[in-house]
């Protein structure tokens, strides 16, 4: 028995040291487990700060259509305004003598 008791210990001790190292590389593996997540997190954070500018720039750039179409139908609908209305000064003069014209008939 004298014998087996420093091979027992030898047994003991090697598996005392190969706990430790395990628990070394457990804590080890947690940490760039929780580096990995941060380093994530930070790539996710980079890349939806990235997609919210580009979503900013394509606002902007509708908003800037959005203001030339709204000036286009706005000088589009003046110059049809102003074709009335020149329509109008030009044939008022023949529609109100017509007028007087039916009235007088219908007098009569």
């Amino acid at each position: 028995m004298a014998s087996q008791t420093p091979g027992i210990q030898l047994l003991l001790a090697a598996e005392q040291r190969t706990a430790v190292r395990i628990a070394e590389a457990k804590k080890k593996r947690i940490k760039r487990l929780k580096q990995a997540k941060e380093e994530a997190l930070a790539e996710i954070e980079m890349y939806r700060m990235e997609r919210e500018k580009k979503l900013e720039e394509l606002k902007a750039d509708l908003d800037k259509v959005r203001e030339k179409d709204a000036e286009k139908i706005e000088k589009q609908t003046k110059i049809r305004i102003d074709r009335m209305q020149k329509s109008v000064d030009r044939n008022r003069k023949d529609v109100v003598d017509k007028i007087m014209e039916l009235v007088c008939e219908v007098s009569s």
